[in-house]
């Protein structure tokens, strides 16, 4: 023991036993005469009761420790002065009945000072995997650990308010619990919220800062929503995504334009262009109108549809070319009011200044149906055949000339022929007077234009007399020499 400054530690009860009592007082000093005196490592284990703070103080070689059970508070509480403690294997329990059976109220009162309200640091230098570095009990049973690893574990009541045996936690505001975190085997597991609750996204990597401006709601039973206010959405799926400049997606939004659903895919950067399938389980799929008025109809391999299927600009936004059922069955038209309309069939197209096409219009010429073919840049003229029943009936040369289906009897040729096509030519023998053409396509009715072909001295002129399947030409007097005779019929 000590004797330095011997006039003020020791006073008469300094080592004296009570009678009865069975203890030691131990010497009592101010803070201000504790701490002034001059103590070294061969002190400790000196004993002091600081009067001013009514505590116990022990000298540990390098500082005054603390741990006693100061007069005024009541049982079961327990404060250590700054710096003091339990130290080894000392457990701390705490026994009592009371309302609060472990309390820290510590005082936070320095702005410069980043302070601690509970430090638990474990020396670990050997521990098995499952050592905890706390066990919440209630009768014995865990409700909720926290690993050596930082893993926490809590046991929560499942959806239906009972004690579900599984891992979970419960937020909680105003006596509700608005998210239950739940997970067990025997359990259904997962995060659920509260009817008016959502999943919410912020514009910053801070959960805690940014703005909310991604949400996702229950709209109703069975019923999941991405609303935002009047702040148009986007849900996308993405088929491959290297950054926000490289991907191909698939969307669902009211984003691309502006209050309009837009169902398809998107790609940009080195994405490329995917297509869209539409598949029902059924044999068809239907599209409807606001008003639940079938609008389409996708059955089979057939796209079928009630009304118009018109075709817009490349903007969208001006509905300007129709196709649509003509009154009657079997009858399409492509109208617009009083605006004159063009249909074409491209033999090539490179692009709208060079091309070869087909057109059967109102607006080559104005209040004109033009029926032909049409070029530009390098595209080529080219030629236009009238058919009937496969069949070749009259051909508008690239020249603008007209062309019919013809047989042209070679020279030497001379007398009756069968010619089975609108013009041809046959050849008057030498003498002859009139020659018999057999034709399918002649009638008693067909008209029959017929010239002199060759300069005969004699022969001249000729008429055609038109009969069921054959006509006779009659020369003005008997040719000197073999002579042609052209002929068209028209019927």
């Amino acid at each position: 023991m000590s004797t330095q400054n011997s006039a003020q530690w020791f006073n008469p009860a300094s080592d004296r036993l009570e009678a009865g009592g069975n203890g030691i007082i131990a010497s009592r000093l101010s803070t201000a005469q504790r701490t002034a005196l001059a103590l070294t490592s061969a002190d400790a284990g000196l004993t002091s009761y600081d009067v001013t703070l009514q505590q116990l103080f022990v000298w540990n070689g390098t500082a005054w420790a603390s741990g006693t059970l100061p007069l005024g508070i009541p049982d079961g509480q327990i404060i250590f002065a700054s710096g003091g403690g339990f130290a080894g294997s000392t457990q701390l329990t705490f026994v009592s009945a009371g309302p609060a059976n472990f309390s820290l109220q510590p005082t936070w009162n320095n702005g410069a000072t980043t302070f601690t309200g509970a430090l638990v640091n474990v020396t670990d230098t050997a521990s098995n995997a499952a050592s905890l570095l706390q066990d919440w009990q209630v009768g014995g049973s865990s409700k909720a650990k926290i690993q050596k690893d930082g893993t926490m574990s809590v046991l929560a009541l499942n959806t239906s308010g009972n004690a579900s045996g599984v891992g979970g936690v419960n937020v909680t505001a105003g006596g509700i619990r608005t998210v239950v975190l739940q997970a067990g085997a025997s359990a259904l597991s997962g995060v659920f919220l509260g009817s008016n609750g959502g999943i919410i996204w912020q514009s910053s990597s801070d959960a805690a800062g940014g703005t909310s401006d991604t949400f996702l709601y229950r709209d109703a039973a069975a019923t999941l929503a991405q609303r935002n206010g009047v702040n148009a959405q986007a849900f996308r799926v993405y088929n491959t995504f290297t950054d926000a400049s490289n991907y191909e997606r698939g969307v669902f939004d009211w984003t691309t334009t502006a209050n309009t659903l837009t169902i398809g895919t998107q790609n940009a950067g080195t994405g490329g262009a995917r297509n869209l399938n539409l598949v029902s389980a059924t044999s068809y799929i239907q599209l409807f109108t606001a008003g639940s008025i079938l609008s389409a109809q996708v059955f089979g391999n057939q796209f079928r549809i009630p009304g118009t299927f018109g075709f817009d600009t490349s903007a969208m936004s001006v509905n300007d070319t129709f196709l649509q059922r003509d009154g009657t069955g079997g009858a399409l038209a492509q109208r617009n009011g009083v605006n004159a309309q063009s249909f074409r069939v491209y033999n090539t197209w490179t692009d709208a200044s060079n091309y070869e096409r087909g057109v059967f219009d109102w607006q080559t010429s104005a209040n004109v149906l033009t029926i032909g073919s049409a070029k530009a840049g390098t595209g080529a003229a080219r030629s236009v055949n009238f058919i009937a029943g496969g069949v070749v009936a009259m051909t508008i040369g690239t020249a603008a000339d007209v062309q019919l289906p013809k047989t042209v009897t070679a020279a030497g040729t001379t007398g009756a022929q069968t010619i089975n096509k609108q013009s041809g030519t046959v050849n008057f023998a030498a003498a002859a007077t009139s020659l018999i053409v057999t034709n399918s396509f002649v009638t008693a009715n067909s008209i029959i234009v017929a010239t002199v072909g060759t300069n005969d001295t004699t022969m001249k002129t000729v008429n055609a007399v038109a009969a069921a399947g054959s006509f006779t030409l009659n020369a003005n007097a008997a040719a000197t020499a073999e002579t042609r005779v052209n002929f068209v019929v028209l019927n």
